[in-house]
C-alpha cells in the first residue's frame, strides 16, 4: 500500500493517463502501475524537448511542436518512435506552458512484459492506426506447401507476416501449434462486410478476392488477411471471397490473445513491427479521431 500523499500523486496521474488512446480500457490496478513509473515535466513556451530515442512524453497540458505539427493535451509525442524503436526526428519543443508524463523505454518494455491488459490495449490501439496504411498483396509462389500443413509449413506461413517476422521461434511455434487449418470451395464467402473478425487467416493454397468488383485485389498463397482487424478488435471493411479452392491457416482471436499473454516478447516485436509501419505512412492522412494520439511522424512513402 502506497502512503497518504503517493496515492494522491498516483490518483493524480491515473486521471490523466485515462485520456490517452494509447492504454484505452486498461484496469485501474493496472494503470496505477503505469502512473508510478512516470515523470512528470514541466516546459516553458520555446523549451526545446531533447529528441530521445528513449523516452515518451504524454501530453496532460499545453502543446509540443515536432517538425512543425502541434501536438496537444491528450495527445502523445514519441510513442511510436519508442515502440519501433526508432529515434524522434525534427525540432521539439513546447509552444506555450507544457506538463507532461514522461516515461522512459526501459519501463515501457518492463510495464508491457509484466503486464497483459497494457500490452493488450497498446497493440489494439496501434493495430487500429496501422489499418490506415495502404498494403499491397504480395505473392510468394516460392513457398511449396503441399498437403496438409506440418508444423514447418505453418511457421513458414506465419515467419511471412510482417508483424510476427520478428517474433521469437517458442512464440511462433506456440502460435503455429494453437492455429487450425481451414478450407473452402472457389466462390465460398470467407467474411462478409461488417463482420466482427474472430480470425486472422493466411493463404496456403489458393487465391481470394478483397472486396468487389474487377479492380478488387486479388491474394494469394502467404498473403493475410484479418490479422489487424483481429488484433484491434474491429469489423471487416471488405468481403473476402475464395476465387479458387482455398485452404488457410487460421489462428483465432482467443488464441492470438493466449499466445500474446503467455508471451509477451511476441506482443513487443508486433508492436515494434505495427509502429514502424506507422511511421512510414503520413500520420497527418488520419481521419479517424484520436488516432493522432500516438503519432509524432510526418514522414511519407
Amino acid at each position: 500500500m502506497f502512503d497518504h500523499e503517493l496515492d494522491a500523486l498516483v490518483l493524480r496521474r491515473v486521471v490523466a493517463l485515462k485520456r490517452f488512446t494509447l492504454f484505452e480500457g486498461v484496469d485501474l490496478a493496472e494503470l496505477a502501475t503505469l502512473a508510478q513509473n512516470v515523470t512528470e515535466t514541466t516546459l516553458a513556451p520555446d523549451q526545446r524537448v531533447a529528441a530521445d530515442p528513449n523516452a515518451m512524453h504524454f501530453i496532460f497540458e499545453g502543446a509540443i511542436a515536432v517538425a512543425g505539427t502541434e501536438y496537444v493535451a491528450g495527445e502523445i509525442v514519441g510513442g511510436l518512435e519508442l515502440l519501433a524503436r526508432r529515434a524522434l526526428t525534427g525540432d521539439v519543443r513546447a509552444t506555450k506552458p507544457t506538463r507532461t508524463l514522461r516515461l522512459n523505454a526501459e519501463d515501457l518494455f518492463d510495464l508491457l512484459d509484466d503486464n497483459f491488459g497494457l500490452l493488450r490495449a497498446a497493440i489494439r490501439s496501434v493495430a487500429t492506426l496501422a489499418l490506415a496504411v495502404p498494403r499491397s498483396p504480395v505473392r510468394r509462389d516460392s513457398l511449396a506447401l503441399p498437403g496438409p500443413l506440418g508444423l514447418v509449413e505453418r511457421l513458414l506461413l506465419l515467419r511471412e507476416q510482417a508483424p510476427l517476422a520478428r517474433a521469437r521461434i517458442r512464440a511462433l511455434t506456440t502460435l503455429a501449434r494453437a492455429s487450425q487449418e481451414l478450407a473452402w470451395p472457389g466462390g465460398a464467402v470467407i467474411v462478409r462486410p461488417s463482420d466482427r473478425a474472430t480470425s486472422s487467416y493466411v493463404i496456403a493454397e489458393g487465391t481470394v478476392r478483397e472486396g468487389d468488383g474487377d479492380a478488387a485485389p486479388v491474394l494469394g498463397k502467404g498473403d493475410a488477411f484479418g490479422l489487424l482487424e483481429t488484433l484491434a478488435g474491429r469489423s471487416h471493411d471488405a468481403a473476402f471471397e475464395a476465387i479458387t479452392p482455398v485452404r488457410v491457416l487460421a489462428s483465432p482471436q482467443d488464441v492470438l490473445l493466449d499466445v500474446l499473454e503467455d508471451h509477451a516478447d511476441l506482443g513487443v516485436a508486433v508492436l515494434g513491427a505495427l509502429a514502424g509501419d506507422v511511421l512510414s505512412y503520413s500520420a497527418t492522412r488520419f481521419a479517424r479521431p484520436n488516432t493522432r494520439a500516438l503519432t509524432s511522424s510526418t514522414t511519407t512513402r
